[in-house]
């Protein structure tokens, strides 16, 4: 049985929680999961997570940590924070393509499953698999191999001749069966099963069980990355591939450290920092794939500082005109502002100067997003020119990206960065 209370925590935010012996136990095993620098619990039971958001579910504990929102804690009140975080977390796994999520819940769906997002990601696992189960159920052959007194598809002599013990009328033999038995069902039970006994909420266990009802005939299987690296998709059960990923990061969402495929813990975690970096590559690609030459790279070309030597520079964003590096753009979900002065950590500065001067690039964008409660200022909220080789000038432009809009500004974004450069002819 798995523990009825769920904590909620803001991402690199100390929060106060009360947590029984089994649970800190219990919270101190996840350390290798986020790392022992990025899980701090005190002894006045103030707990901090830094660097992942989502959720851990253990037999004694269920925590989840969200994105922070706003700039200021005191400015709205905690469960109107939680729902405004969780917005945006579907938001920004939605458009950056993070994981295959479309459904992006409300405020009111957030409220009605009480802020919960394993909860929300149970409802919509289950309910995309009935909806497919319903119009398109998954069936394929199946390679049967067994001992048999009868003939069918094709006799294996040598194993028959093992299995056999001298008697002539049994033989094994190898057919193809066309069943529900496969390894995208047993995946999809296996992990429903999983899920019913972590649900708190009667509506995803009716529907849960209501699954398991539809694969009756399929059974149970271990998972673990080797059973999700068997499945084939096709044109027949192409349909089927959201479901099964989204399954896949339910068991194996997690960083080295936990065990793989361990059927105790589910695990939905994901790098903020990174979630952000693929919400920015996005917006970038979006815009400037639509303009002939363009082309946006995420963590590319990759560059040694001294060649041949070493200490290797990857970019978070390159963007290139006809094969030539014009912008490079660096994302970072934090807090540009102390007060109400916008500052840059000067290690950000050293390293954007860097990858200008080995990239042979003079515009350099740094992208943070803008936080409920941000000054009001209007984009670039930064600027720096910084001399380099004689005449030669780096301009770093720091720009905040609006993800609480439609679309989470992303295309005021591309037009801020076309405009800051002038490279000529597009």
């Amino acid at each position: 049985m798995y523990s009825k209370r769920m904590i909620t925590i803001f991402e690199d935010r100390y929060s106060n929680v009360e947590l029984s012996g089994s649970e800190v136990e219990e919270l101190l095993s996840l350390e290798p999961l986020w790392g022992k620098q990025n899980l701090l619990f005190r002894a006045d039971n103030k707990l901090l997570m830094k660097h992942y958001v989502g959720f851990v579910a253990t037999k004694n504990l269920q925590i989840q940590t969200l994105p922070k929102v706003y700039q200021y804690t005191s400015i709205m009140d905690e469960k109107q924070e939680q729902k405004e975080s969780i917005a945006l977390l579907f938001r920004m796994l939605f458009y950056s393509g993070f994981i295959n999520v479309k459904e992006i819940p409300d405020a009111q769906t957030v409220a009605n499953f009480d802020s919960d997002i394993l909860e929300i990601f149970i409802s919509i696992f289950i309910k995309r698999f009935l909806a497919l189960y319903n119009c398109n159920v998954h069936r394929n052959y199946e390679s049967i191999i067994e001992k048999s007194g009868l003939i069918k598809g094709k006799i294996l002599f040598n194993e028959s001749i093992k299995a056999s013990h001298g008697l002539l009328h049994t033989h094994v033999v190898e057919y193809n069966h066309f069943t529900k038995n496969t390894i995208i069902n047993q995946i999809i039970k296996t992990v429903i099963t999983h899920l019913l006994k972590v649900t708190k909420r009667k509506e995803n266990k009716f529907l849960l069980k209501k699954g398991l009802i539809y694969l009756e005939d399929v059974q149970m299987i271990w998972l673990s990355e080797h059973t999700f690296k068997k499945v084939r998709f096709n044109r027949l059960n192409e349909s089927y591939k959201p479901i099964v990923e989204l399954a896949k990061a339910f068991v194996l969402k997690r960083q080295p450290g936990m065990m793989k495929g361990d059927p105790t813990t589910l695990t939905f975690l994901v790098p903020v920092h990174k979630l952000f970096e693929h919400t920015v590559f996005t917006a970038f690609k979006g815009h400037f794939d639509r303009l002939e030459g363009w082309s946006v790279r995420k963590e590319a070309p990759q560059k040694d500082l001294v060649p041949n030597v070493g200490y290797r520079l990857k970019p978070d964003i390159t963007v290139s005109n006809n094969g030539q590096i014009k912008v490079i753009v660096d994302a970072k979900y934090k807090n540009p502002f102390q007060g109400s002065e916008v500052t840059v950590r000067e290690a950000d500065l050293y390293q954007m100067v860097t990858y200008a001067a080995r990239y042979n690039c003079s515009q350099v964008y740094l992208i943070y997003p803008k936080f409920k409660g941000h000054h009001t200022m209007k984009n670039p909220i930064a600027e720096y020119q910084i001399p380099v080789m004689g005449d030669c000038e780096v301009k770093i432009t720091v720009v905040q990206m609006y993800i609480h809009e439609e679309g989470l500004g992303a295309d005021e974004l591309g037009r801020i960065v076309r405009e800051g450069g002038a490279w000529g002819q597009e």
